[in-house]
């Protein structure tokens, strides 16, 4: 009974987080089970066991029904969607705390990255090996802790590898799961050395205080650099969540281009309904865009009109009504690296990766006019041109500091209208630690839609 409430606690904190990471959860043990019953030839006992562990699984299903339901969509969105990003591969500094960054990158020492991957492996070999001879349910059981993950793991990076693809994201999140179990598997060569048991219990105590001491080293690093942390719910996006008291607001369209951004706003926007351009982290599917507001953030910013047709609701954050006679949208399209942003700060810029263009989409049956401003700097000085579906409409200068430049009026006519930032200077790459080659650093574009709905009339 006592098992039976652990389990049910267990499937509840599963379910209630990663749930797809439930079925993966379940490998090491079925594996297990069903090993020994096809050694023993005792199903009975497996079906026994079977019961035990699913009684306390349906239990807890039933108050996580939805979640239980989605998890056939969730693995589908995986199929779907490289979602992620590119992790190195994980070698035995790592997980054993000999690492003291708070990155995932190992020793740069590829030689001694492979010597110590290399060793782990043969003493887990040699465990496996020899212990079978000596304590078959023990060593099975080790088998079972790493084997499959092992096979899973190396699976997800060539796979990645091969692809170009962020699988290595989804196996770095498989070995996290499991490392407790690898870590305790890979320790299970002591057990077998031909020493007397002092010996032995001396050599485990070393063993465990050198990877306690190193895991604390590398915790008190992660402690430090976690004080300025990457990304942090700052006071503007938690502002997000007024939205739902906004009796006007009935539905909205989630585009802000930052992952983390975007995770949250849906999360702050669960009691409204929400529609998504892609597919998001958080396991939701891109859709038509059928929203009463766009909610948009971060680098751009857009200006209708009537006041009431543009609510901010925060510094960074504005939603943009999508019934208004002047409304546009627009999109990055080709050419831009991803969103960057300050630690603990509101600076948000994207750089260009040589000539990149901005989308105006215009849903209107008519022209609308409006003005652009961006704020820009570059690594050198540098001529910025601006050319309007293939001709060059405007021609400025950028320098390393930051600066506004503004465009002449832009008449969109309905459809998409291409905006394509050009230099006649090739980009260039910041430094030694950094390989992209960069072009424009752009912290801000303002886009202000003619007050006449751009029928007929100027710009103010």
């Amino acid at each position: 009974m006592a098992m039976g409430g652990l389990l049910a606690v267990a499937y509840g904190l599963i379910l209630g987080s990663y749930n797809f990471i439930l079925i993966v959860c379940l490998v090491p043990s079925v594996a297990f089970a069903g090993g020994q019953a096809l050694w023993k030839n005792d199903w009975r006992r497996l079906l026994r066991w079977t019961v035990l562990m699913l009684a306390p699984l349906v239990f807890v299903g039933i108050f996580f029904l939805d979640r239980v339901l989605g998890l056939v969509e969730r693995f589908i969105l995986f199929g779907q969607s490289d979602f992620g990003w590119r992790i190195p591969m994980l070698t035995p500094e790592g997980w054993l705390g000999m690492v003291a960054g708070p990155g995932l990158d190992g020793f740069s020492n590829s030689v001694l990255r492979w010597a110590l991957g290399g060793g782990a492996i043969a003493l887990l070999g040699f465990a496996l090996m020899f212990g079978a001879k000596k304590r078959g349910r023990g060593t099975f059981l080790v088998f079972c802790l790493t084997v499959p993950i092992f096979i899973g793991y190396f699976f997800l990076l060539i796979r990645g590898a091969r692809q170009g693809t962020n699988a290595s994201y989804d196996a770095y999140k498989l070995f996290a799961v499991f490392y407790p179990g690898i870590l305790a598997a890979a320790c299970y060569w002591m057990t077998l050395l031909p020493t007397p048991r002092v010996v032995l219990r001396w050599v485990v105590l070393v063993f465990a205080a050198l990877v306690v001491g190193f895991n604390a080293r590398a915790a008190y690093h992660f402690m430090v650099r976690m004080k300025k942390p990457v990304f942090n719910v700052s006071r503007d996006l938690a502002q997000v969540q007024k939205i739902e008291a906004m009796p006007a607001v009935q539905s909205v369209n989630v585009l802000l281009t930052e992952l983390w951004s975007r995770l949250w706003a849906n999360a702050f926007l669960l009691r409204k309904p929400e529609y998504f351009s892609i597919n998001t982290y958080e396991g939701r599917l891109s859709s038509e865009l059928k929203g009463q507001w766009d909610l948009i953030g971060g680098i751009i910013s857009l200006e209708l009109p009537a006041r009431s047709d543009t609510i901010e609701v925060s510094p960074g954050f504005t939603l943009v009504n999508t019934q208004s006679p002047s409304f546009v949208r627009v999109w990055f399209g080709n050419g831009w690296y991803d969103d960057e942003h300050q630690p603990n700060g509101p600076a948000r810029w994207r750089w260009t990766r040589g000539d990149a263009t901005l989308i105006f989409d215009n849903p209107q049956k008519y022209p609308v006019k409006a003005t652009c401003r961006i704020r820009v700097r570059s690594m050198v000085d540098r001529d910025l041109q601006v050319w309007v579906n293939g001709r060059q409409s405007y021609a400025a200068k950028a320098g390393t500091e930051l600066q506004w430049v503004s465009f002449p009026a832009l008449t969109m006519p309905p459809g998409n209208t291409v905006i394509e930032l050009r230099s006649s200077q090739p980009p260039v790459r910041p430094g030694p630690n950094d390989q992209r080659l960069l072009g424009l650093g752009v912290y801000g574009i303002k886009i202000r839609v003619s007050p006449d709905d751009g029928k007929t009339g100027r710009l103010e």
